[in-house]
């Protein structure tokens, strides 16, 4: 099992938590099942962009903090996945065929 795979099992876990109204608190995962895919989305963008910025601007102490939280963010976009239910398989084959 990859990282990945690791992961995604984790938040369907969390997802059929939500689904079955047993969460558990403070769950940032659950916090955004509840939101949906527009803030999921939102969180993603906002990240992203101020990695680029960050970047831009050439100041490494800040770019070094902002790819650090852009990998976390990976994890709103895990979250994505559960949500639709899309496999790691499938988002990875469009990839490929680039």
């Amino acid at each position: 099992m990859t990282v990945y795979e690791e992961i995604f099992a984790v938040l369907k876990a969390r997802k059929e938590q939500f689904d079955k109204g047993e969460a558990p608190e403070k769950s940032y995962t659950c916090y955004l099942y509840q939101q949906g895919v527009d803030k999921i989305c939102k969180k993603v963008g906002e990240e992203a962009a101020e990695t680029i910025i960050a970047a831009k601007n050439g100041d490494n102490d800040e770019l070094k903090n902002e790819i650090t939280i852009c990998y976390t963010t990976l994890w709103s976009l895990q979250s994505i996945r559960a949500l639709t239910g899309l496999t790691l398989r499938r988002s990875l084959m469009r990839g490929t065929r680039r």
